[in-house]
């Protein structure tokens, strides 16, 4: 096996890891900002002011290359106009198991998308990976997938949120053929996505007057929220270089799993036979899609 095989592994499980701990950590920042905008505005600027710092300091690669802004403008209204404000006014409306398996489709779409724009050639093996990592979160979630409830319009609204991010997939894994550095590509869509996410703060009349009353404490808070934030895209997208797309989108999954464990953890509750079977059988499907 070469080194690329276990780097594969690696950029997986770290990315899956900055993903899976990030809603934890937003949920207290939201303590504060009662506007979940704000809260990722924050981080996208804290992003953008470290990059920009760290250029003065020792130049990075390609880091102003216009070539990434198509791609990060995308990125931008995929995830900031579609995929993460539909997941946010889903909770309301739908149960949160229901929410996490219907995005778990993330891998599937992905591969379908990428079936028809030629970015993937047809595997049995990738896709029945895929239906297994899909398996597994079932099993995860099991009490939840069957608890009673009325089927509304919301079970088609989120659909709406694995479809962005699988988009989303293949726009970066095309990005990926230009062989820049990943980083501009994040300082690009951390921009776009500041830009975006002012205008609908603005729009919609949001009070930004929190700023003038922010305590030192979530200062610190704020910055480890946007190194997660960092971090999982820089990963993501080096990822997506070196690894089939399929394989790729099982980070979205595993960073389902993995912020699982990581409020089981926080909340000193019990891991269950469940969690572990769910485990053994995403990391088998996960496998299957490495080809």
């Amino acid at each position: 096996m070469n080194d690329q095989f276990y780097l594969k592994y690696i950029l997986i499980f770290l990315a899956s890891a900055c993903w899976g701990i990030h809603p934890s950590l937003s949920k207290l920042a939201m303590t504060l900002f009662q506007n979940s905008y704000l809260v990722v505005l924050i981080q996208n600027i804290i992003i953008v002011c470290s990059i920009l710092i760290y250029q003065l300091i020792k130049p990075l690669p390609d880091l102003f290359n216009p070539l990434h802004k198509k791609t990060a403008m995308a990125g931008a209204f995929l995830n900031y106009g579609i995929a993460i404000p539909i997941m946010t006014m889903t909770t309301k409306h739908i149960l949160i198991a229901h929410m996490l398996l219907l995005i778990g489709l993330v891998p599937l779409f992905t591969y379908f998308i990428a079936l028809l724009c030629k970015q993937s050639k047809l595997s049995t093996q990738r896709l029945l990976g895929s239906l297994i990592t899909f398996l597994a979160l079932g099993i995860l979630f099991f009490k939840g997938v069957f608890t009673q409830t009325g089927i509304s319009k919301w079970y088609l609204i989120i659909l709406l949120t694995p479809l962005a991010f699988s988009i989303h997939n293949n726009v970066i894994k095309s990005w990926t053929k230009l062989n820049l550095h990943v980083i501009g590509l994040v300082l690009y869509q951390n921009v776009f996505s500041s830009i975006f996410i002012t205008l609908i703060l603005f729009s919609t009349h949001s009070d930004l007057n929190v700023f003038n009353q922010v305590p030192l404490n979530i200062v610190g808070l704020m910055i480890l929220l946007a190194l997660m934030h960092l971090c999982g895209q820089l990963f993501f997208y080096k990822l997506l270089q070196i690894a089939n797309i399929v394989f790729a989108s099982q980070a979205s999954n595993l960073s389902i799993l993995i912020g699982v464990a990581w409020a089981i953890v926080v909340g000193h509750e019990v891991l269950s036979m469940s969690f572990f079977i769910a485990m053994v059988t995403m990391l088998y499907g996960v496998y299957l899609t490495q080809k």
